[in-house]
Order: C-alpha cells, then sequence, then structure tokens
C-alpha cells in the first residue's frame, strides 16, 4: 500500500467495503495485508494468515495456477486474470485478478461457483434441447449453408450428418414452395423469425409436410446465421382437431376441478397443477414446479406416497390413502389422496395427485370424540361418586378393623398393600367427582410464591425418596387470583409426575416468569420426554402416558387452571424432559394479598 497513512486508511477501507475478497502479497510472498471478505472466503482468521507465506498457508495452491499466474503476474509486470476451481474445504470456483505492485502483488478475488453452475446448467441443458430434441434442429450460415444438425434431421431428410454439412437446403425444397422458402430464410437472415409450414424432399423423393421455424442467430448484437426447427407434422394434421378438442376438455377439468390436483412427471416432481392446488397448499405454479414430493409431503407419510405413485406406475392404479401434507407455512393438512397414472397411447408418462383436504373434517371428528368422552366422564364420574364412594369407606373401616385383629405378622404387608390401592381409588374417585360437579370455589387474591412453597412442602418427601432434588429458580412472583387449594391441587398433580418419570432419580426445576400481565410457572423434569401426538391427547379422559395412570389428573388440573382463566402448556423433548408450563393472570399489585399456606 502506498501514500500517507491517511491514504492507507482510505484504500483501506475501501477495501473492507469490497464484496470481492483481497489480500496482498510481498515480493517474499508474504501476506501483508487480508480485507474482511477474503478472510471469510478462504475460512482462515485475518491475523493468522498476515505475515504467513502464501505457498506455505495453502500449499496446494503450488500445483495449481495460482502459483503459475502469481509468478507471471510478477516477473512480467502484468495483469493476470484467471479461473481457478478450489477444492474442499471451499469446493468453490473463483475469478481471480492478480495486479503486481512496487511491493509484490495485490490479489482481487470473487467466488464464482453459483455461476459456474448456472453456466454449465444452460450448456448441459441447450445441448441436451438440441441433441435429443425429437424435432430436427439446424443452423446455418448466411448463405444457407448448414453449420449443425442434430439426429433428428438426419432422421427427417435421410441424409447423414456428414452429408449434410456439405450442403445447403436448396436439394430440399419442393419446386413449388421453393420462392417461399427463400423469402423466409431471408427476412430471418434480416432479423425477423419466421414460423411457416413447408414441404421437404426426403432423400427418397418422399414429400414430407413440416412446420418450420427460423430464427436469426446474433452474437455480439450481428446476425450471423440462422437457426432452424423443422417438425413432422403428417401425422400430426390427421388427428390436430381431435387432440385440440381433448385438451381444452382436459383443461376444463383440471382448472375447474374442486379438488386439489397436481401432475408428476416420472420422477415424482411436480409440474403442473389447478388452482386447487395453489390454494390448498399456499404455493403458486412456479414455486411448485421447482419443488418434489418430499417438499410437500410430511416426512412420516412420503415412503407411503411414494409407494403410492409406483403402484400408479407400475400398476395402473393404487388404494386411495389419507396422507398429510405441509403447506407454505409448515402447517400440516390431512388429505384424501388417490393417484393415477396419466397414459398417453399406452405409455406411462407420469401420475395425477389428486387431493381433497380433510383437515376441517378430522378437527371436527376429534371434537366430537372428545366431546362424547367427556360426556361419558362425566356420566361416569357421577356413578362413581353415588356407588362407589360409600361403599369404599365402609371397606376401609373394616379393613382397620382387620389390621387390629390381626396376630400374623408375616401377612401384615398385605394390609399395607390394601390400603394403599384403596388410597388410589379413593384418589380417582376424588378426582372423578371434580369432573362429575365442579366444586364452587371462591377466587380471591392469593400469593402464588406461597402456594409453591407449600407444595414443595408436601411432595418434598416422595422426591428424596426417588433420589429427585426439586430447584426453584425464581425471585419475585406477582400475586394472582384464585382458590388455594385448588392450585395446589394442580401443582400438587404436576410435580408427582415429574417426580415419577424419573425412577433413576433427577432435578425438577421451578421457574417463573411474568410475561405482560401473565405470570408463567414452568416445571421442567429430566425425564425420557413424550412425542407430539401425544401431547396433543394429554388431557383426554382415561389417557396417559403412565402405566397405571388415569389421565384424570392432568385433565382436572387443566379445568382448574382454565376456570382461573389460564392455561396448561406442554412441551417435551425426547431423552431430555418435559416442561408443563402454568400460565395465569396477574392482578393489580393494590389489591389485598391472602396468603394461601406456609412453607419453607
Amino acid at each position: 500500500m502506498q501514500g500517507s497513512p491517511a491514504g492507507q486508511w482510505d484504500a483501506q477501507e475501501i477495501l473492507e467495503q469490497t464484496r470481492d475478497g483481497f489480500y496482498s502479497l510481498d515480493r517474499q510472498w508474504r501476506i501483508t495485508y487480508v480485507n474482511q471478505r477474503a478472510a471469510e472466503m478462504l475460512q482462515r482468521d485475518r491475523e493468522s494468515l498476515t505475515g504467513r507465506t502464501v505457498w506455505d498457508e495453502f500449499p496446494e495452491d503450488v500445483s495449481s495456477s495460482f502459483y503459475t499466474n502469481f509468478h507471471k503476474a510478477v516477473q512480467d509486470s502484468v495483469v493476470m486474470e484467471f479461473e481457478e476451481y478450489y477444492p474442499a474445504p471451499m469446493d468453490s470456483w473463483y475469478d481471480v485478478r492478480a495486479v503486481p505492485t512496487r511491493e509484490g502483488l495485490a490479489v482481487f478475488f470473487r467466488n464464482i461457483t453459483a455461476q459456474r453452475k448456472q453456466a454449465q446448467h444452460r450448456e448441459q441443458h441447450y445441448k441436451s434441447l438440441f441433441l435429443q430434441n425429437p424435432d430436427a434442429v439446424f443452423s446455418f450460415d448466411l448463405e444457407g449453408h448448414f453449420l449443425s444438425v442434430n439426429p433428428a434431421t438426419a432422421k427427417l431428410t435421410g441424409y447423414s450428418a456428414h452429408e449434410l454439412l456439405t450442403m445447403s437446403y436448396l436439394p430440399f425444397m419442393h419446386e413449388s414452395t421453393m420462392e417461399q422458402t427463400h423469402y423466409h430464410f431471408q427476412q430471418a437472415a434480416n432479423g425477423v423469425p419466421q414460423k411457416y409450414e413447408n414441404v421437404i424432399v426426403h432423400k427418397d423423393g418422399t414429400l414430407i409436410p413440416c412446420n418450420v421455424t427460423n430464427m436469426p442467430i446474433i452474437v455480439d448484437g450481428r446476425i450471423v446465421g440462422v437457426y432452424g426447427i423443422a417438425k413432422d407434422i403428417s401425422e400430426r394434421k390427421k388427428a390436430e382437431y381431435q387432440i385440440l378438442d381433448s385438451q381444452l376438455r382436459l383443461r376444463s377439468l383440471l382448472h375447474n376441478h374442486p379438488d386439489a390436483i397436481y401432475t408428476l412427471d416420472a420422477g415424482k416432481r411436480i409440474v403442473d397443477c389447478n388452482p386447487a392446488g395453489e390454494d390448498l397448499l399456499g404455493y403458486t405454479k412456479a414455486e411448485l414446479f421447482a419443488m418434489t414430493l418430499k417438499d410437500v409431503v410430511s416426512s412420516a407419510d412420503i415412503r407411503l406416497a411414494s409407494d403410492m405413485i409406483d403402484g400408479a406406475l407400475t400398476a395402473g392404479s393404487s388404494d386411495a390413502k389419507e396422507l398429510l401434507f405441509l403447506d407454505k407455512d409448515g402447517s400440516p393438512l390431512s388429505s384424501h389422496c388417490t393417484v393415477v397414472p396419466i397414459l398417453i397411447h399406452g405409455e406411462v408418462l407420469g401420475s395425477y395427485m389428486i387431493l381433497k383436504d380433510v383437515t376441517e373434517q378430522r378437527e371436527t371428528e376429534k371434537l366430537l370424540l372428545k366431546s362424547e368422552k367427556l360426556h361419558i366422564a362425566g356420566q361416569l364420574a357421577a356413578a362413581v361418586a353415588h356407588e362407589i364412594r360409600n361403599p369404599l369407606t365402609a371397606l376401609k373401616g373394616f379393613l382397620k378393623l382387620l389390621k387390629a385383629s390381626n396376630e400374623n405378622r408375616e401377612r401384615g404387608y398385605m394390609f399395607a398393600i390394601l390400603q394403599e390401592e384403596m388410597e388410589r381409588i379413593e384418589s380417582i374417585t376424588n378426582e372423578l367427582l371434580v369432573l362429575a360437579k365442579p366444586q364452587s370455589a371462591s377466587h380471591v387474591r392469593l400469593d402464588l410464591a406461597a402456594v409453591l412453597r407449600s407444595v414443595i412442602t408436601l411432595v418434598n418427601p416422595q422426591a428424596i425418596m426417588q433420589n429427585v432434588q426439586i430447584l426453584t429458580k425464581y425471585g419475585s412472583v406477582p400475586p394472582v387470583r384464585g382458590e388455594g387449594n385448588q392450585l395446589k391441587q394442580v401443582f400438587v398433580n404436576i410435580l408427582k409426575n415429574a417426580i415419577e418419570v424419573m425412577p433413576e432419580g433427577g432435578e425438577v426445576t421451578i421457574g417463573v416468569e411474568t410475561a405482560g400481565r401473565e405470570v408463567q410457572v414452568r416445571i421442567r423434569d429430566q425425564g425420557r420426554g413424550i412425542t407430539d401426538e401425544q401431547i396433543s391427547r394429554l388431557g383426554e379422559p382415561f389417557y396417559s402416558t403412565k402405566e397405571k395412570g388415569t389421565g384424570l389428573g392432568l385433565m382436572v388440573s387443566k379445568k382448574i387452571i382454565e376456570a382461573h382463566g389460564g392455561r396448561l402448556e406442554v412441551t417435551s423433548r425426547l431423552d431430555v424432559g418435559t416442561t408443563v408450563c402454568v400460565i395465569l393472570p396477574v392482578l393489580e399489585a393494590d389489591e389485598p394479598v391472602k396468603s394461601c399456606g406456609t412453607g419453607p
């Protein structure tokens, strides 16, 4: 870098703002400066590069064009511009400009991997379009001599490619269309594309009707030749109107069909869809065209969807299934899916996937089922409350009498088991009673921190027995409005569940946060965790993730929290643990506080 320190600073500031990578070398090939962009592209730290010899830092460059061009730039005092591929870990193409300076060499470079891939893709695309095109594709110079021909041209004319490249278009023209052909060729040579029907004379003398297109070849703004495309329309003409009518009917059916219809090619790529298909998934046609099946089907159903398509392509049909798709926002959509093959002249070219959205229907069915379960639970709860509690009380009384009169100490453990199981039955009946007939409660201003302290005191002995440590992580806790005993019941249920899922011991963390006008109590365990499907079913009657659970505890807890104007949320990660978040509304600070419990 030359000039005053201020000038150096200005130059460096410019280099730091450029999007190109830049570094400078002295005459001993030591790196004297690296801008931030270069450090990012080279995947190196700037400080570690400065002062290092470039060939020591990048020894692989010694055998590449970097070494040759850098030395030539320095030795011949010429600017060298070249492109070079750099292998892993960068795995990129770079456009490099090496400029000799008084101190050594200034190197500018930019990543052109995307441009190279795009150019390569275009080149392969055009080559494939030319060679694989079923139509005759060819090019002429401005005198009408062939410059290139594809295999379809040789097939159409009957001449070999070698023969064609020594000829002009004149031998193929019928005398009746010669003047017309000259006219269209000259128009294309003058820059006006032409499309017309013509007659080509085959090598064996057969006349072949063709649809011909001529286009100017323009290079650097100058017309240097003419492209031509010729399509044999002998057979097409016979069925032209019939095909057109069929296409219009099919397009009308697809366009106006209320179900989403996606056209898939043999590679299971989406190549078309109707308006209902755009509406269902939220993607435009252009976005869908760049997608494959795995982009729109849930990972759980991708194999089933693929098998359905394979069945349609090979066997001609497949059974309809209900699959889970994902819309543009990632939301799941339950859809009734039918796949049928696309048959053209007996050849399977792809398939149609027809989707009928049944998400709302399934949600309604779930709500109805849940409502029915709640109704049954209420009826059962009422029966249990009236028919079981009284006999249970009698059984407990007689059990105590039997225990008191028992003289066989070896069988004493049986009474303990009977007592424990009866208490469990009583606990279940109490929870059912809450479901059958919600208890009216007077909601008052409560000290939530005191509630939590009281609950921790109650469950701590059980936690100690199972080698579980209860940790609290919160400071000031705002008051809430509620019924103390009911909230205690909720937190006792949650904490007991958390303790029971860790038979080998662990930690239960209780955290409290205030978010706006809500207070969130998060109880996190270190158990095995549960799946999203299991979370979605929590709170349903008689559904539990525990072997001996009834699901009524969490159901009652949710009901209590909702009655307090709050909500209960559950999140979980497999092999990490589960977090239950109780969210309650915060009260104004000027209301009197009633303590509802004591604790440590």
